[in-house]
């Protein structure tokens, strides 16, 4: 993730990029290149990687895993190209039915703010490791896009029956000027996660933004 080097790192790596050491090729491998700066971007080979397509992460999921077809097509869904984030949701696969609670939990406490309850939801997501807590809010993320899919092209959801009948009671406030400001604020919380922030008091920020975002008016 060379975006996230800071000016100085970058400049310090420009003279090793443009003439390596005999023998040795530097590969820089980012999430998102329109952070990264322009000095290191103009002195590399560009190569841009499309999302895997499905098929060929059912494949790989399957031969690498035991696991049935119908459970890899629920981790394809989710992970939508992404094969880390993939094997991420393989790995919750024996806590996924307890996770998919966890997460309507959350949407339920938050959006009515029922403190205890929340509490409870919070400590439940800060004791998850930092790559479980990505994964959670990730698939946080999933559901507000499928949700958002719902609103507006319901032939492109890539959801299950649980996440499907879900969506149906919850879609009432879950209007599209919603749903790209609660995105926003858990990508921002995935990003914090990645940097070591206090994982309870994120959880419980980022649960007051989304009762917030979902109260808005129309």
């Amino acid at each position: 993730m060379p975006e996230t080097m800071n000016a100085p790192t970058a400049n310090k790596l420009l003279k090793t990029i443009e003439e390596p050491p005999n023998r040795s090729l530097v590969i820089l491998v980012a999430n998102n290149d329109e952070e990264m700066l322009s000095t290191i971007l103009s002195r590399v080979q560009y190569i841009k990687l499309k999302k895997l397509q499905d098929m060929d992460m059912l494949a790989a999921l399957t031969s690498r895993f035991e696991m049935s077809f119908d459970k890899a097509r629920e981790i394809v869904n989710v992970a939508d190209g992404n094969y880390r984030q993939a094997l991420w949701l393989v790995e919750m696969e024996d806590m996924e039915e307890d996770t998919t609670k966890l997460l309507q939990e959350w949407f339920r406490a938050s959006y009515a703010m029922e403190i205890g309850k929340l509490s409870q939801v919070v400590e439940t997501i800060s004791k998850l490791s930092r790559e479980k807590q990505k994964s959670f809010y990730e698939y946080a993320i999933h559901i507000f896009r499928q949700s958002l899919a719902m609103n507006n092209a319901q032939e492109v959801m890539r959801v299950t029956a649980n996440e499907r009948q879900f969506l149906d009671k919850f879609s009432t406030v879950t209007q599209n000027h919603k749903i790209a400001k609660v995105i926003e604020k858990i990508e921002k919380a995935v990003n914090f996660v990645g940097r070591n922030a206090n994982a309870k008091i994120l959880a419980m920020n980022l649960s007051m933004d989304l009762h917030e975002a979902l109260k808005m008016e129309n």
